[in-house]
């Protein structure tokens, strides 16, 4: 909930949170739900992903294989992020 809240809040315009199964199984506290839909989040139930595309992002390492600094790792995500956005907003418009 807090990745999604902070994406809304330094300007991304579509946030999505999709779930494998419904809301009853959300592990967040519900304020933290109501927050994040208050905040613009929008939540999609019963999706499961069909495909991973590698669209040419190569991460030379991350927290979990061995960054060699937190910027390295704060980098990598940052594109991961604009990946699954660019994807989302292809894909569920």
């Amino acid at each position: 909930m807090d990745v999604a809240r902070t994406a809304i809040k330094n300007g991304s315009k579509k946030v999505y949170i999709m779930c494998r199964r419904g809301p009853e199984d959300i592990e967040a506290e519900k304020t933290e739900v109501e927050y994040a839909k208050f905040d613009g989040v929008k939540f999609e139930y019963y999706k499961a992903p069909v495909e991973i595309v590698n669209e040419g992002i190569f991460a030379s390492g991350d927290v979990v294989t061995g960054a060699k600094t937190v910027v390295a790792a704060v980098r990598v995500s940052k594109l991961v992020a604009q990946t699954i956005d660019e994807y989302v907003s292809e894909n569920y418009k």
